[in-house]
């Protein structure tokens, strides 16, 4: 049985597009998966957006060709997007013109599929003659999609479009959508992203309400595993999650926007596949397990969850990452009851585990370790920040607890050694360009920071005291 009538990968995130292998790539992967449609809207293709009225130049046509003719081998329905809504004048017969000769050559090549986007532009209608014309947004759009779609009728038999409206989350009972619904011809699907642009949890009653006031089901353009904007830092290689397994009975489609590294997103699309071919059985804790093993080999099936376990942050799992965050919690609680061995034996422990998982999966060396290099080396920095914090907090104690005064003294000078470090490189991880372990062990090292500020003090030769400078006791 079939949910879902598209089961796609939709190409549109903020960044650098994928390279044309890559899609070629991916085409495979999606036959592989039973995953049947494709859009083409990469945001910084500027013949996509900006310059939408400029023509495709040949060489760029012939690459275009292949990938529909590839697309077309392996069972997946191409659809050509273009966002004109930035400067779009949608009462003007000329633009429907330029419009119409920019999809030509699609349709020409076998495209019957277009999608016609209006997501990320100006709320209002921002052209006196679009002012004139119509009272509102939606009834300028409804109207520009009726044109193109009776022009594209005229042309090619059983033309579908696929339109993605300016208020396209949140609030399903706006005034916007429902005047869209009652103008669009029925024939035409519209995208929807869920409650937030990049939803957590997406309900069958949340999308009911859209359908009710699209007057059609909607198709799900999901925002997941995308790390575009400000979600770059982020890895997002978990497990498709948090969708009711009865959203087909209200959604025409999903669509998942992934990275822009296309091997790393193979992993979190795996699962989004198994999701749409069997919404009631999916597990996604097995699912996951299955896609590492399948594409990455059951051989790095432990690492990957060890490294997994500091890189779940996305808008399905949007707190800090559980397995640390209680691990140091547990460290903490340790060290506030003088259990100073236990504390730090937990401490070791998972600093061994963290670099023999770097270790591993450093050594591979296919396109998905590549991709993922940039966070794996964050990784070995907070594991090495770690193991500094680990001995600083053993020489701590060695301080204040031997009887030796000798020692002492070494082991709280080494302590202050640790401390400075840390301190040093806690400023450069400001500017880190990935987020590892979330701010789970940034925290945790700042706490280090803080319970050793005595022994900075003391060999200052200052006394301590909470109160900020320039405050003196009476």
């Amino acid at each position: 049985m079939e949910y879902f009538r598209y089961r796609g990968i939709i190409e549109g995130f903020y960044g650098k597009p994928w390279e044309h292998q890559e899609r070629l790539d991916m085409f495979e992967f999606m036959q592989a998966n039973n995953l049947n449609a494709y859009i083409y809207a990469p945001k910084q293709d500027l013949y996509h957006r900006e310059l939408w009225r400029e023509p495709y130049k040949e060489e760029q046509l012939q690459l275009f060709k292949e990938l529909i003719e590839k697309a077309g081998s392996c069972g997946i329905n191409f659809t050509f997007a273009i966002s004109p809504g930035l400067s779009l004048v949608y009462s003007s017969e000329e633009e429907l013109e330029t419009l119409i000769r920019k999809i030509t050559p699609f349709l020409e090549m076998g495209v019957h599929s277009i999608g016609i986007f209006f997501d990320d532009v100006p709320f209002d209608l921002i052209h006196e003659e679009d002012r004139n014309s119509y009272s509102n947004l939606a009834e300028a759009q409804a109207d520009f999609l009726t044109r193109v779609l009776q022009r594209l009728e005229s042309t090619i038999s059983a033309p579908q479009i696929i339109m993605c409206p300016t208020f396209y989350c949140n609030d399903p009972n706006l005034e916007y959508l429902r005047i869209l619904g009652q103008r669009l011809p029925k024939n035409i699907d519209v995208f929807w992203t869920g409650p937030n642009v990049c939803s957590h949890e997406i309900t069958t009653s949340h999308m009911q309400e859209v359908q009710k006031s699209l007057q059609r089901p909607a198709t799900l353009w999901d925002n997941y595993p995308v790390n575009d904007g400000g979600m770059m830092p982020e890895l997002h290689i978990g497990p498709y999650d948090h969708r009711d397994p009865e959203l087909h009975t209200h959604v025409v489609g999903i669509y998942a926007n992934p990275m822009a590294l296309p091997e790393a997103s193979k992993l979190p699309l795996y699962t989004f596949a198994q999701y749409l071919n069997s919404p009631s059985q999916y597990n996604p804790q097995d699912s996951w397990r299955q896609a590492v093993s399948t594409l990455l080999g059951e051989d790095n099936l432990s690492a990957m969850e060890k490294f997994y376990q500091s890189n779940t942050i996305s808008c399905l799992e949007p707190e800090e990452p559980a397995y640390l965050t209680n691990l140091f919690k547990k460290v903490q609680e340790d060290f506030a009851s003088f259990r100073f061995e236990q504390g730090l034996r937990t401490l070791r422990e998972e600093i061994i585990s963290m670099q023999a998982t770097y270790s591993s999966l450093s050594a591979q060396d296919s396109k998905f370790f590549w991709e993922i290099r940039p966070w794996l080396e964050e990784y070995k920095l907070w594991t090495d920040y770690l193991d500094q914090a680990m001995i600083t907090f053993s020489n701590l104690f060695t301080g204040f607890f031997t009887a030796d005064e000798e020692q002492a003294r070494e082991s709280l000078q080494k302590a202050l050694q640790g401390r400075t470090y840390l301190r040093e490189v806690l400023k450069d991880a400001v500017d880190f360009r990935t987020r590892v372990c979330g701010d789970v062990v940034r925290n945790f090292l700042q706490q280090v920071l803080r319970s050793t500020v005595s022994i900075e003090l003391q060999a200052e030769g200052k006394e301590w005291t909470a109160l900020p400078p320039g405050i003196v006791r009476d």
